[in-house]
């Protein structure tokens, strides 16, 4: 878990505060730093073991500029939950909603912020730019955090993500031996043979089967599953996944973008066999060691409470479909499971979700939007 600030902290600067939050804002807490230490370099994991606590195809964290959170009352380090992901980590996420937020090295005793809680940041406003002499683009996350590095990348059996990021990051993997280092080489079995797709979350408390679809069943022209796609030409012989950049998927997750694919509720199993009735979401939502948070209105929101990996989301206005989350998956391709799953490459920075990000950290999500669009150019040849 190496990460470290952009810039010696000059101790006569002005002080910047930055407040962090979940999605529910039960867990809410601050740090300060030196304008001269911004933005903070942080990297892209893509180890399994991060995959399977967030639910997402990587994680993006970075050092903690003081060397603890200070909490804003009520909150408190009570208020999280924490899972010991490995022998020298500690992950911390809300009880409550399940966003991770902290994650605490036994090794160096450092912590690591998730870079996708950002609230507010008060102090940046005199703070420019030294070689274009323009004030900071923004008094947000873009302003607090830069990444340029992906670590575990080369572990990560069909690339995962790493195409659709900027091709001049640096990829950092260390040595094999390191309990954070993903598995996925190792996965065995023929990528186009079985009829079904195991999802779990690390902890294994949270565990059931996917089918493939029926392209005459579940996929038929003009349906909700295909019309959400937004895809010119939708392989029915896969299921639907997209990225989502929405303010609420962002937090819940604690990863500035997660990726989901859609499914009706009779494609979810416990075992690998056809299910006699379909599950709910009542009882897809109680699965194992499942907690629940209500979002919005319309959407319930499922995590592990073991481990805090997002599972489910769940729309009242869609009730026979369910949104599983793309990190769980063991596909033996790989972990975007493309033998499994058509993504959306194109996206609509109109759209609101996707408005959402780029307000976020418009560096990130504009690079990354682009990305995905070359890698389906690349793809769709």
């Amino acid at each position: 878990m190496a990460s470290h600030l952009s810039s010696v902290s000059d101790p006569n600067a002005p002080s910047v505060r930055i407040v962090f939050a979940c999605l529910c804002k039960s867990v809410r807490f601050e740090t300060s730093a030196s304008p001269t230490a911004l933005p903070i370099t942080t990297h892209v994991c893509h180890c399994s073991i991060c995959r399977r606590t967030h639910g997402t195809l990587f994680t993006v964290n970075a050092q903690l500029p003081s060397p603890e959170p200070v909490w804003i009352p009520p909150s408190s380090l009570d208020k999280c939950v924490k899972y010991r992901s490995s022998r020298n980590l500690d992950r911390m996420f809300c009880g409550t909603c399940g966003t991770h937020v902290l994650d605490y090295g036994l090794d160096d005793g450092g912590y690591f912020v998730s870079t996708a809680i950002v609230e507010s940041v008060d102090g940046l406003e005199d703070v420019r730019d030294a070689s274009t002499t323009e004030l900071s683009s923004t008094k947000g996350a873009e302003s607090v955090f830069d990444v340029r590095v992906h670590v575990f990348s080369k572990h990560v059996k069909d690339g995962g993500t790493t195409a659709w990021w900027r091709p001049s990051m640096k990829c950092w993997d260390p040595s094999d031996e390191q309990d954070s280092a993903s598995t996925d080489l190792a996965t065995t079995g023929a990528p186009n043979q079985s009829a079904h797709i195991t999802a779990h979350c690390h902890c294994g408390g949270v565990r059931f089967f996917v089918r493939r679809p029926d392209p005459v069943k579940d996929l038929p022209p003009g349906t909700t599953l295909v019309a959400k796609s937004l895809l010119p030409h939708h392989d029915r012989t896969k299921w639907f996944a997209c990225n989502c950049y929405c303010d609420s998927c962002r937090l819940a997750a604690g990863v500035f973008v997660a990726q989901w694919f859609y499914v009706p509720l009779d494609a979810i199993t416990l075992t690998d066999q056809p299910p006699t009735a379909p599950m709910n979401p009542a009882q897809l939502s109680a699965l194992g060691t499942s907690k629940s948070y209500k979002s919005s209105n319309h959407v319930t929101r499922t995590f592990c409470g073991v481990c805090g990996a997002t599972v489910f989301h769940f729309d009242d206005r869609l009730a026979a479909d369910a949104s599983i989350a793309v990190g769980l998956l063991d596909a033996p391709g790989g972990v975007r499971a493309d033998e499994f799953l058509k993504w959306r490459t194109v996206e609509d920075p109109k759209e609101e979700q996707t408005a959402d990000g780029l307000k976020y950290h418009g560096k990130w999500v504009g690079e990354y939007i682009r990305g995905l669009a070359e890698w389906g150019k690349k793809t769709e040849m």
